[in-house]
């Protein structure tokens, strides 16, 4: 490890940078409280069930593959990336966009590979409310988005359901849920500006197994005597740190 200095940032910023970040995984939200509706349910009774299992699960491993396309009938995607959500209880990981993000027991650590830069706070019940704002979820409001669910077919044991929403820049969502498992294995967005995107659940786990260290700010620096350390792998960044004001 590496000895570093700090510089100060408005804890306040880091949310806000955090939750920017994150925008784009808002749909994925949605899609998860869709994954356990089973055919057959009243759409706003199969939400609000699935809600149920998706909230009650304590741990969780996903992992999607992203591609967006100009148009639907596109075969090259002009953007792809892989996201991955880890969570134990109240300890969250998330990769994605060239971002990391872990909240623990006792940090809150944001690592932007692109800018170099890793920033902590000490966790903080006022900020965890705004990054839990991200991921609230009203029944009342999610359905009121879409209009005419649809079962469109089964191929196997995979249900293929498509909705349309309302006013809204996503136009149209596919869904492809296993009937077996309850589980979402792919889903597709259709944007206003004829824009495509494919995501694909390469991992759906809600009973996954996680290393002692998966949580620890340790991967990324650690403190000694107040000083902060960082680790071999990110020597080269600069660490803020939201309670050194």
């Amino acid at each position: 490890m590496s000895a570093i200095s700090l510089s100060k940032i408005d804890p306040e910023h880091m949310v806000k940078k955090m939750s920017y970040r994150l925008k784009s995984l808002g749909v994925f939200t949605t899609t998860c409280c869709l994954a356990f509706a089973a055919a057959g349910q009243d759409f706003k009774q199969a939400l609000s069930d699935m809600h149920k299992t998706f909230s009650e699960a304590k741990r969780m491993h996903i992992v999607m593959d992203i591609s967006v396309f100009e148009n639907v009938n596109s075969t090259i995607p002009f953007y792809h990336d892989k996201a991955e959500v880890n969570r134990d209880s109240n300890n969250y990981l998330y990769h994605y966009n060239n971002m990391d993000f872990l909240m623990n027991d006792q940090f809150i650590v944001i690592v932007d590979k692109t800018e170099k830069e890793i920033m902590c706070s000490r966790r903080d019940t006022g900020s965890e409310n705004d990054f839990n704002k991200q991921f609230s979820f009203n029944i009342d409001s999610i359905f009121s988005l879409f209009e005419n669910p649809k079962h469109i077919s089964r191929e196997k044991d995979i249900d293929h359901y498509r909705v349309f929403q309302k006013n809204n820049s996503i136009t149209q969502v596919d869904l492809f849920i296993n009937s077996v498992s309850h589980l979402i294995q792919k889903t597709q967005y259709l944007y206003d500006n004829g824009q495509f995107v494919s995501i694909h659940f390469d991992q759906f786990d809600i009973h996954p197994k996680f290393k002692d260290e998966e949580f620890e700010e340790g991967l990324y620096f650690s403190k000694l005597n107040g000083k902060y350390q960082l680790a071999e792998k990110f020597k080269d960044f600069k660490i803020s740190d939201g309670n050194n004001q």
